[in-house]
C-alpha cells in the first residue's frame, strides 16, 4: 500500500508555479487566498474549498489575488514517485 503524503505550499500574489503534470492524483485544500489551476479548463479555488487536481494533464497554479495563497496538498504515491514533473512550454 502506498503512503499518504502531505505538503504545505504558499504562492505570493502574482506568482505562478511551473507548468507540470502529476503522476499521482493530488488533492489541494486552500487555507487562505485563492488559486487558479490553469489547464484546458481553468478553475479558481477559494479559501475553504478543495480540488482534485488532474493527473497526466499539463497545469500550473496561479495566484491572481492581492494576498498570499496558502494550500495543503495530499496525495498517495509509492515512496520514490515524484510529486510533480516539470514541463517546458
Amino acid at each position: 500500500m502506498s503512503p499518504l503524503r502531505s505538503l504545505a505550499y504558499s504562492l505570493p500574489p502574482g506568482a505562478a508555479s511551473t507548468w507540470h503534470t502529476h503522476p499521482s492524483p493530488p488533492f489541494a485544500y486552500v487555507i487562505e487566498g485563492a488559486v487558479v489551476i490553469e489547464s484546458e479548463s481553468p478553475i479558481e479555488v477559494k479559501a475553504g474549498h478543495a480540488i482534485a487536481e488532474p493527473t497526466c494533464e499539463i497545469i500550473r497554479a496561479v495566484n491572481r489575488g492581492p494576498v498570499p495563497t496558502k494550500l495543503v496538498i495530499f496525495y498517495v504515491a509509492p515512496p520514490l514517485t515524484p510529486f510533480l514533473e516539470e514541463v517546458r512550454r
